[in-house]
């Protein structure tokens, strides 16, 4: 019992002296859980973020598509605009001899 007990004494003291008491490495595991579950919450917020900018990213790039097809059917509304342009002033040509055929038709 003598010899244990100054085993068990030189352990505590030592410990005690090492800043290793028999909770210390109960606190050491409970440091490593909440640092393990703050790692995974850190893991989690990141993954939910990458999820956000691969969302936000595919919403850029159907924008551009959409905004490519709307430029093109502006272009070719203006083209079809301009070529009714051009068929219109052919036509105010048109009716302009005309009505100067007419009239000279009706002077003489």
């Amino acid at each position: 019992d003598f010899k244990r007990s100054q085993i068990a004494y030189s352990d505590e003291v030592r410990n005690e002296l090492l800043g290793d008491d028999g909770n210390s490495s109960e606190i050491q595991l409970i440091k490593l859980r909440e640092e393990r579950a703050h790692l995974l919450d850190n893991t989690e917020r990141l993954e939910r973020s990458s999820r956000r900018l691969e969302a936000g990213y595919q919403i850029a790039v159907e924008t551009e598509q959409i905004g490519q097809d709307i430029l093109e059917n502006l272009s070719h509304d203006r083209e079809k605009i301009q070529r009714a342009r051009e068929r219109l002033r052919e036509t105010d040509a048109n009716l302009g001899k005309s009505s100067r055929i007419l009239t000279g038709m009706l002077r003489r």
